[in-house]
């Protein structure tokens, strides 16, 4: 069993009370590191918790919490998701387009963030008319398939307030996006890389939030 904690956050407490799974053990000795698991056979992350053991519905901002422990994703992201339990347990949340694509983003689930985009899903009930949001995560996804120039063309007409915050650092979204193309290589070390795939991390972290924010002001 997972050790009581105090939470401040209700939302983040049935996050990490999902993490822990009764009958498991947790010690280092019988449980690979999911870096070293991801880097050595590119196998798909497991999480040890496929349900609830709260017995409720997954909000998004829990699953959001959950999401965000994940190992950062790697610039050339896993053919599967880094979590199939968690493309479901999204899927099932009533909530906004843009929240289950920045969602699906984190977890390398670039299908259904597709499905979302452009797909069967961008016309259901829950969808909502493409925002601001929407065009964003658009020029990731593309980004994050090496369609370097189809992202470009969405970078160059896109206005959000997220913009300037998210990317102040590398002079703006494309200069983030040409320092990613250079180091887009097998051959390419990970020292060259880690710094990239960590602010590809806090970009794809930030504008969830953004998302899941949005929902809750109305």
């Amino acid at each position: 069993m997972a050790p009581r904690r105090t939470a401040v956050n209700l939302e983040r407490t049935m996050a990490q009370l999902a993490v822990a799974s009764p009958g498991k053990t947790t010690s280092s000795e019988n449980t690979p590191s999911p870096e070293s698991a991801s880097e050595s056979d590119g196998s798909v992350q497991q999480d040890l918790s496929e349900t609830s053991t709260t017995g409720g519905a997954d909000t998004p901002s829990a699953l959001f919490a959950l999401i965000s422990t994940r190992e950062r994703p790697r610039l050339a992201p896993l053919v599967q998701p880094y979590n199939l339990g968690w493309r479901e347990r999204i899927e099932s949340l009533e909530t906004t387009r843009a929240v289950k694509i920045a969602l699906h983003l984190l977890n390398d689930d670039l299908e259904y963030a597709h499905n979302h985009l452009i797909g069967p899903a961008a016309s259901s009930r829950i969808g909502q008319s493409p925002d601001t949001t929407h065009k964003l995560l658009m020029a990731i996804r593309e980004r994050r398939c090496k369609l370097y120039f189809n992202a470009e063309g969405y970078w160059k007409n896109l206005k959000h307030p997220l913009l300037d915050e998210l990317y102040a650092e590398w002079n703006g979204p494309l200069k983030l996006q040409q320092a990613i193309e250079k180091v887009d290589g097998p051959r390419v070390g990970e020292v060259k890389k880690r710094p990239l795939e960590e602010a590809q991390f806090d970009e794809l972290r930030r504008i969830a939030e953004f998302a899941i924010q949005e929902v809750l002001r109305k």
